[in-house]
């Protein structure tokens, strides 16, 4: 057994859903970062997550995450990130996120298809122009990064991303 999270697990009406709230009970009145995690994962099985829980804590923001799915199907945009996506599709996806946006990809997900991988700066480039003045600068491609930012300085470097996107929105 691991180390334990410490943190709140809230239900969630009407379905009821669940989300967990990392880090010791706080102020409902601090912002929050919703995470939803994707492919299999389940609640807490993110492992980087309570490296982004403190640096957001520093930052006043608090963070959870939802859980779609007991199955682990959380995100059911797998294709999202498929390199047939039209682009005017990518445009109605994004325009319909009437908020900044950040994007950060990890640059050796072992779950990509080959022909994705292959091509990330071109499809972050498409992510962008599909979300014109939406787009933080500071979305982009963690370099070297597994899909579960198993290792610390690429679970930092992805904290400090959203942190500094946070403190500019």
């Amino acid at each position: 057994m691991t180390n334990p999270i410490p943190g709140q697990l809230h239900l969630i009406s009407p379905k009821p859903l669940t989300a967990y709230e990392f880090g010791p009970p706080t102020s409902s009145s601090s912002p929050l970062v919703l995470f939803i995690a994707g492919l299999n994962d389940t609640l807490c099985s993110v492992p980087y997550l309570p490296i982004l829980s403190e640096r957001l804590s520093q930052a006043g923001w608090r963070l959870a995450q939802v859980c779609l799915s007991s199955a682990g199907a959380g995100w059911g945009g797998a294709n999202f990130f498929s390199s047939d996506l039209s682009d005017t599709r990518l445009r109605n996806v994004f325009g319909a996120i009437d908020c900044p946006l950040l994007i950060v990809l990890s640059g050796e997900d072992e779950t990509y298809p080959e022909e994705v991988k292959a091509h990330l700066p071109a499809l972050l480039e498409r992510f962008r122009r599909a979300a014109e003045g939406r787009w933080s600068a500071r979305s982009g491609i963690v370099q070297g990064a597994a899909h579960d930012l198993k290792d610390e300085e690429h679970a930092g470097e992805f904290a400090e991303r959203v942190v500094g996107f946070l403190r500019e929105v």
